[in-house]
């Protein structure tokens, strides 16, 4: 690996991007805390106009370190070249929140016709007035969603059992009329059964069991973490700042399996915290949700004003 990245980095600095590209993929993907590698390799996906990938290799970088002004830098390069003006400013503003002496930085929004509006102390960015340790304290951890908050995997077992259990009892004790015994008579026996557990019951169980138990939350003071993946596993990392909009919400299949879910609304997409096991100590699972639901709009509302009072 080391021969592999000192290589890498040979062609790269004689801006042998081609051949450097490859052998910095091969690094990351052998070696999840060089963030070196990660960096050059979102810089070559860049020169070689392949924005999606340099985008992703920048936003997985801005995960680890925060703190990178060059990584938010480039990836306001990535979203300009991507034709999103607006995301752009925004991730050039970061980058000089956290340096304002980036040069590079003031550029691009002089370019774009945008005044930096960063004044006062310039260590006194919205990171810096943040603990040392970064996310803050750990306030909630689910180690697993609900399973009855999987609400399509639910319709499809309660539906399907439904509908073979009409066609056995219309089969075996003739109750049931309405369905013609020609077509559907040969399902209800024990092999049709049998093929009905092995094709849609258990596959269907379970993958709702696993996604319930790969699906986890970690709610810190100024950072929501969700991991989830069965097969190929996603880390989601957003900062309370980052959030423009938080809504709590249930939909009528909520209702019914006594669950809530907290939208939340950034720049970048939207997510949603559902499904979330109440601590031991806490009382109703509803009465959980809404009070957590109404501590993150206030340290959101918090976290927001902070990024604010260094921009004006």
């Amino acid at each position: 690996m080391e021969s592999n990245l000192k290589l890498a980095n040979q062609y790269f600095n004689k801006n042998k991007i081609t051949l450097a590209r490859p052998l910095f993929a091969e690094v990351v993907e052998s070696s999840d805390d060089n963030f070196e590698a990660l960096y050059k390799l979102g810089v070559c996906d860049f020169r070689l106009k392949k924005f999606k990938e340099a985008g992703a290799s920048f936003s997985a970088l801005i995960e680890v370190e925060p703190k990178n002004s060059l990584a938010w830098y480039y990836l306001g390069l990535t979203k300009e070249r991507q034709g999103d003006k607006d995301k752009a400013i925004e991730k050039y503003h970061m980058a000089l929140l956290i340096d304002p002496d980036l040069d590079v930085a003031q550029k691009k929004l002089a370019e774009l016709g945008i005044e930096p509006t960063i004044v006062g102390e310039p260590k006194r960015t919205v990171f810096e007035t943040q603990d040392e340790d970064g996310p803050g304290m750990l306030l909630y951890s689910s180690k697993y969603r609900r399973p009855t908050s999987f609400s399509t995997h639910i319709a499809i077992l309660v539906f399907s059992s439904i509908f073979f259990t009409l066609l056995y009892l219309d089969a075996y004790l003739n109750i049931i009329s309405i369905y013609s015994r020609d077509i559907f008579g040969s399902i209800a026996d024990s092999f049709g059964l049998m093929l009905y557990m092995i094709i849609i019951f258990l596959p269907t169980f379970v993958d709702l069991i696993l996604r319930s138990v790969t699906t986890k939350y970690d709610i810190y003071e100024r950072r929501i973490d969700i991991r989830k993946g069965i097969l190929f596993h996603t880390h989601i990392s957003i900062w309370l700042f980052e959030i423009v909009n938080i809504k709590l919400s249930k939909n009528p299949v909520d209702l019914l399996t006594r669950n809530s879910r907290i939208a939340l609304q950034t720049q970048d997409g939207s997510y949603s915290l559902l499904g979330l096991v109440k601590p031991k100590n806490e009382g109703e699972s509803n009465n959980f949700t809404l009070a957590l639901f109404n501590e993150l709009r206030s340290a959101v509302r918090e976290q927001r004003g902070a990024v604010k009072k260094v921009w004006i």
